[in-house]
């Protein structure tokens, strides 16, 4: 079945946001939700004229045969690291499938050690709750597998971007404009989307301007790409419920 509307997907202060793209009308919507399955409640069967991207881990250690050595990180982050080059502190480790359902810092950072040799990020930490919705949404429904993929947002960006890194952070004003004028390279709408987005008085203090332009580059990527999105990395690797891991571009 032809996809016909590009999601890009994610995580802001008080929930989640999805921008959609759709390809008929060269059209985007938007939504909120305060969980990621209320976001997608939709999408409730298959439908394969959907895909999204989500910023968010999809796929934890350990790997799914027991039996071979483990490692300590998962392939596509190390792959994405060394893409991104001086911008590579926007990849973090995520935690180990055991260390996620820990209740304090210290036990999920100490477990995590304990099983990989890595202790956990304050910036992984941060997400527990964020990287739970998605992975447990993804073990529950098994027809949603193959319409969510994991993808970052500073790899997108890149990626559009003939391959060249960005000089600014997100979080300045310069950032988001050095962003939303690479997307309107693929979308002129870029800049008005945007502000519809922000000035919208029910989005008021659930999310910032980088949550905004992070899922609206998900979508344009999405987009862009179509049958050509494609994993980081050869190796593909699998988790122990079987979600495979990878970071789309």
């Amino acid at each position: 079945m032809e996809i016909l509307s590009y999601g890009g997907i994610d995580a802001c202060r008080s929930g989640w946001i999805m921008t959609v793209m759709h390809k008929k009308s060269n059209q985007f919507m938007y939504r909120f939700s305060p969980t990621f399955s209320g976001l997608v409640t939709n999408i409730k069967t298959k439908n394969e004229s959907y895909r999204f991207l989500v910023d968010m881990p999809i796929g934890l250690l350990p790997l799914k045969n027991i039996g071979q050595v483990q490692p300590n990180q998962r392939s596509c982050d190390m792959q994405a690291r060394k893409i991104l080059g001086k911008r590579h502190s926007s990849i973090f480790s995520p935690p180990c499938l055991q260390a996620l359902y820990e209740q304090t810092y210290s036990s999920a950072s100490t477990l995590n050690f304990t099983l990989t040799g890595k202790k956990i990020s304050k910036q992984s930490w941060n997400i527990f709750q964020r990287i739970r919705e998605v992975n447990e949404f993804l073990h529950q429904n098994h027809w949603a597998r193959s319409l969510f993929f994991e993808s970052h947002p500073e790899l997108a960006y890149q990626k559009l971007n003939n391959h060249t890194p960005l000089q600014y952070s997100k979080k300045t004003n310069d950032g988001i404009l050095e962003r939303l004028d690479i997307l309107s390279r693929y979308h002129p709408e870029s800049h008005t989307f945007f502000s519809n987005i922000t000035s919208d008085k029910t989005m008021k203090g659930k999310m910032q301007k980088d949550d905004v332009v992070d899922a609206l580059v998900l979508s344009i990527l999405n987009s862009h790409r179509d049958d050509k999105l494609s994993n980081i990395t050869e190796e593909y690797q699998e988790d122990q419920m079987g979600l495979r891991m990878g970071i789309w571009w």
